[in-house]
């Protein structure tokens, strides 16, 4: 139970790092792209256009979660009840597909929390507070600040989507494999 115990945090770090690299070069990039190019007036950095691009996709991620849940029960049904497999490859099978599960809800969980951050951006883009200077605090202006946000938003939303597809076609070669 102990090296369970290890291998469950190491891979709660890796998770963490696999996590914050994405998001911190997708900032500096979507950064580098609204302040050196005219992408600030692109309808990808619009919010109206994001908000529902997010949806979409997020109701594609339920979709396929949908699936692939449907699918992993079936493997780990498949794999409990039969009588051939040794315990090892059993534990083997259901970690793997815990694995995967839990990779599908942290896409769908981050898909879901960047449409709360999309609704928060545009709400503060409509907010005008003259006392808060976001040139004073950040450096930037609120538009850049903003649109950097968005487009990384976006750029991010892509990669999970990517993401969820490739784990996808995971699941579904698991499944040919097991039924062999």
């Amino acid at each position: 139970m102990e090296g369970v115990v290890e291998r469950n945090k190491s891979y709660s770090w890796y998770r963490i790092k696999y996590a914050v690299g994405p998001i911190v070069f997708s900032l500096f990039f979507s950064y580098i792209l609204v302040v050196k190019t005219d992408v600030g007036k692109a309808k990808i950095v619009d919010s109206e256009f994001l908000f529902v691009s997010i949806g979409v996709l997020l109701g594609f991620a339920f979709t396929l979660l949908t699936f692939i849940i449907s699918m992993l029960d079936k493997i780990r049904e498949y794999t409990v009840n039969k009588a051939s497999k040794n315990s090892a490859e059993k534990a083997r099978i259901i970690y793997r597909s815990n694995r995967l599960l839990r990779e599908i809800k942290d896409n769908t969980i981050f898909i879901f929390s960047s449409l709360v951050v999309s609704v928060l951006c545009m709400v503060v883009e409509k907010i005008d507070v003259k006392d808060l200077q976001f040139e004073d605090y950040l450096g930037v202006s609120k538009l850049i600040f903003l649109n950097t946000i968005k487009l990384s938003i976006f750029i991010l939303n892509i990669y999970s989507i990517y993401d969820l597809l490739k784990v996808t076609f995971k699941v579904s070669d698991s499944t040919e494999i097991v039924y062999k």
